[in-house]
């Protein structure tokens, strides 16, 4: 189905193939180096470094956004490819995307992101100041202005978990009949880890922030250390973090490892008890596949994707309730034969969300899109 593949750049083609033999002269050429297509997928590839390059001088080194005028420019210039769909990630561009609705192609739209994500962690900083320096999102007007674009630029939207479809459509950006769900997938990889238990050992993955619940997992932790058990508990937090976060005085019981490679993080799930995501805005939540494949059992929040099946491959829990998260911790990780029985659930349900299943979903409803509009063609995204 694929007639072409945008991107901004990419180690192994065009321009950033040729930045990436710099890679022992720092830190970024290391990353686009990392930053490559599949084989399969190279022929199809084009990417666009100088544009990008001059969005970002242009913004003054800001984050870009959908808006970002020149990769759009030299998106339109180079052309659809012959495509009769467009698929994109976030929005990018928009104006591209405006140029392919003007000439009739259907506009597929992937959305990871919940749009009330930036209302609930300014909420969070005002309960919780003292764990972040500023406001997030201090742009909030811009990004509402883009996602409000989208619902011009696109026909259909994508969305990992029908949490984000539900934000969505609360939040008045789409058409519930033009949502669909595509449930992301992992690797074998991931399965492939074996899982041998340091009881007690918890682990936390992703960014040390009020949105991701850094805070709850902390006074959680607290709680826990207290509670009689036959096991020690054991607080491992694995992701950026920052030394406000870092010396908070509920943080005395965590052990930041900061972020760390890949394979560490692998080797992490490989003797971990219990994963905890206590996530308060989260379009899906990766961290919880990769450790359920690993068979850990997760304790996460309602705000991600629907994975966790309450009581069977973990316990769903609200992060604000610290005393029923200290709870969830403490009975997963002295109950052995729970933790056991939940290790093995955690596993099976994860087969459920391979890549070739979120492949053969993808494929199939890219295709229902386009039969619904053009019968009598085929897709060509």
């Amino acid at each position: 189905m694929l007639a072409g593949f945008y991107t901004d750049a990419c180690g192994n083609e065009g321009l950033g193939r040729c930045l990436s033999w710099l890679s022992s002269l720092g830190s970024k050429a290391r990353l686009l180096k990392n930053r490559s297509v599949p084989q399969s997928v190279l022929p199809f590839t084009h990417s666009f470094p100088l544009a990008t390059a001059t969005d970002h001088l242009l913004n003054s080194g800001t984050t870009f956004t959908p808006q970002s005028r020149t990769l759009g420019l030299a998106m339109t210039l180079a052309g659809d490819c012959g495509a009769n769909m467009i698929y994109s990630s976030l929005g990018w561009s928009t104006h591209f995307l405006a140029r392919a609705k003007s000439r009739g192609l259907t506009v597929v739209t992937e959305f990871y992101v919940r749009p009330s994500l930036w209302r609930v962690h300014q909420e969070e900083y005002l309960q919780f100041p003292e764990w972040e320096e500023v406001m997030p999102y201090a742009n909030v007007e811009e990004s509402t202005e883009e996602g409000l674009a989208l619902r011009d630029y696109s026909d259909h939207l994508l969305v990992p978990a029908q949490g984000v479809k539900n934000d969505i459509v609360n939040e008045g950006l789409f058409d519930a009949s033009r949502i669909h769900i595509v449930p992301y997938g992992i690797g074998q990889e991931f399965f492939d880890i074996e899982n041998r238990p340091v009881p007690g050992r918890v682990l936390f993955v992703g960014s040390c922030t009020l949105v991701k619940g850094i805070h709850c997992l902390a006074l959680a932790s607290e709680i826990v250390a207290k509670l009689p058990g036959s096991v020690s508990p054991e607080f491992i937090a694995a992701g950026e973090v920052t030394e406000r976060v870092r010396q908070h005085p509920a943080c005395s019981q965590v052990k930041f490892l900061g972020r760390v490679p890949r394979m560490e993080v692998n080797r992490l799930y490989a003797d971990a008890d219990v994963l905890v995501f206590p996530t308060l805005s989260d379009a899906f939540g990766m961290v919880m596949l990769e450790a359920m494949a690993a068979g850990i059992p997760v304790i996460c929040s309602p705000y991600c994707g629907e994975v966790v099946e309450h009581g069977v491959s973990g316990l769903v829990v609200y992060p604000s309730d610290s005393e029923r998260l200290a709870d969830a911790i403490h009975t997963i990780i002295n109950d052995r034969p729970l933790r056991t029985q939940m290790s093995e659930a955690a596993k099976v349900r994860a087969h459920q969300f391979t890549t070739e299943a979120n492949a053969r979903l993808l494929t199939s409803t890219l295709r229902d899109i386009h039969k619904s509009g053009q019968p009598a063609a085929s897709a060509k995204v």
